[in-house]
């Protein structure tokens, strides 16, 4: 009889395991897996763009999937990381899994994401105007300060030339509809408490602020109508009709009244706002909420579309508030917004210059670069959606003297030289618009050490990044390009993601054709 073994559980295990054997072959095979495992991934999304389309920089036309892997490559080699960033975005995972996921939160608990906000009543709210209405993340004073000082200095500059400036700070969304972050037992409209000094600090200073938020929560009492729409960041169009016959009734008519504007009979425009987009839904539901919008388009009294008319001594500069009804990229029809209604009110024509998320910084730039545009100018008002004095860019900028001969690009030319920086695209449904045009500093073009342009490029069409959005500093370009004044009637008023520093000041601005080509050094 064999003696008796006596082991503790730790020595059996011990045993056992020690005992294990395994073939070279299975080590093989199962690192092979585990590689493949962490690979597969980025392996898949590389891949099933192929026989895809992606968009160029310009609507309607498309290039095929190899050019844009061919600059994927390229960022790879020179920046990972950014190809991390690309894949968290973009991965087919996220595409594939987020919507589903999303509208089960939305649909069944109520639940928005990062940047939107889903009250109990269904209101989509952008949580950055959350914020501003509840000071998440308090906005220091400098930050109020500056939007002073930058307006202050307009004001200067505009006296200066003889020229009027009225402020239009349009209130945002949670500031008039009843939501969570206003206190019904309270009348008060919840502005940032910075709101009220910040509009005591511009009358002393002599700026005119026609501030239209008890206007509008005055309609909303008396219509009992909503003035804001239920998925979208933006106002109504009566609402946005009311504020333009105030302001319209505000002003003395600097000239003569033209021919009379034509204003058409209603139309009725449906669909899902920009909040409903960037919830990321799945198609059905977001085309479930899809609401309805009056619009009554303005025309000029031959019966062609309202034009802005850059020899009006009345200039209009704003953001979305001003473009919501006038281009159809916001998805509400056209011909309709605050310019034309402002235009038919006053009986004349009037200019403008309104760009998407533009209205803190890129509407000033785009008068400095062009002072000109301030010639016979009698009234130049200012629109900006509140929001933007806690969160927008108010750097200072001059308007300088006019220019006796402002340089002018080439006609149509080919480009060839080195990308010394490039403007960053947020990420596609993080923002409440689906085009951005990025900024593109060229240097050392056609091997002159001292010839540099910016150029304007197509950085996101529909929520889809282009390829020349992937393009890194450094790498050597050829595209096709138009002197942007050519093409700014059409794609001036896109989201323009624009420098800091003395690229923002390049005086030969070009527009990006096409997609850039990468070329070999």
């Amino acid at each position: 009889m064999p003696p008796k073994i006596d082991m503790s559980r730790e020595e059996a295990a011990e045993r056992e395991i020690g005992s294990t054997s395994v073939s070279r072959g299975v080590k093989v095979l199962l690192v092979a897996l585990f590689l493949t495992s962490l690979l597969a991934i980025p392996l898949i999304q590389a891949t099933r763009g192929f026989g895809v389309k992606t968009p160029t920089n310009e609507p309607g036309k498309e290039t095929e999937i190899f050019a844009r892997l061919a600059e994927i490559n390229h960022a790879f080699k020179t920046k990972t990381l950014n190809i991390e960033k690309s894949l968290e975005e973009h991965s087919f995972l996220t595409k594939t899994f987020l919507p589903p996921v999303q509208t089960l939160a939305f649909r069944w608990f109520g639940v928005g994401n990062e940047k939107v906000y889903v009250a109990p009543d269904g209101w989509l709210f952008y949580r950055p105007d959350v914020d501003y209405a509840l000071e998440s993340g308090r906005a220091p004073t400098s930050q109020i300060d500056s939007a002073s000082k930058a307006l202050i200095a307009l004001h200067a500059d505009l006296a200066a030339r003889g020229i009027r400036l009225i402020l239009l700070p349009v209130p945002v969304k949670p500031v008039v509809e009843s939501s969570p972050v206003a206190d019904k037992t309270d009348p008060t409209p919840p502005h940032h408490t910075s709101y009220g000094p910040f509009l005591a600090t511009l009358r002393e200073a002599g700026v005119e602020v026609f501030d239209p938020t008890n206007l509008l929560m005055e309609s909303r009492k008396t219509t009992a109508l909503p003035q804001y729409l239920k998925t979208d960041t933006h106002w109504t169009p009566a609402a946005m009709e009311t504020v333009a016959d105030a302001l319209a009734k505000s002003l003395s008519s600097p000239s003569p009244s033209a021919p009379a504007l034509r204003r058409e009979p209603p139309v009725n425009i449906k669909n899902s706002g920009d909040l409903a987009a960037m919830l990321q839904l799945l198609p059905e539901t977001n085309a479930a909420l899809a609401e309805s919008a009056e619009i009554h388009p303005i025309q000029l009294p031959d019966g062609s579309p309202w034009q802005p008319d850059a020899a009006s001594d009345v200039l209009l500069l704003g953001d979305s508030f001003t473009n919501i009804y006038s281009t159809p990229d916001l998805g509400w029809g056209e011909g309709a917004g605050l310019a034309e209604h402002l235009s038919w009110r006053l009986g004349r024509p009037i200019d403008r210059i309104a760009i998407n998320a533009g209205g803190s910084l890129t509407v000033r730039q785009n008068l400095a670069r062009n002072p000109n545009r301030l010639d016979g100018k009698k009234v130049v008002i200012y629109e900006f959606a509140v929001r933007e004095l806690t969160s927008g860019d108010w750097r200072p900028i001059s308007i300088p003297a006019a220019k006796s001969s402002a340089p002018t690009a080439k006609s149509s030319t080919t480009l060839t030289g080195i990308l010394k920086a490039i403007s960053p695209l947020p990420a596609p449904g993080s923002v409440p618009y689906k085009d951005a045009v990025i900024s593109l500093h060229l240097v050392e073009i056609d091997g002159d050490s001292g010839a540099e342009a910016l150029v304007f490029a197509g950085g996101m069409i529909g929520n889809v990044p282009t390829a020349a959005s992937l393009l890194q500093p450094g790498t050597r370009l050829s595209l096709d390009a138009v002197p942007w004044e050519s093409v700014e009637n059409e794609f001036g008023a896109i989201t323009r993601i624009e420098f800091e520093g003395p690229a923002a000041d390049l005086e030969t601005i070009y527009w990006a054709k096409e997609n850039p080509v990468v070329t070999p050094p």
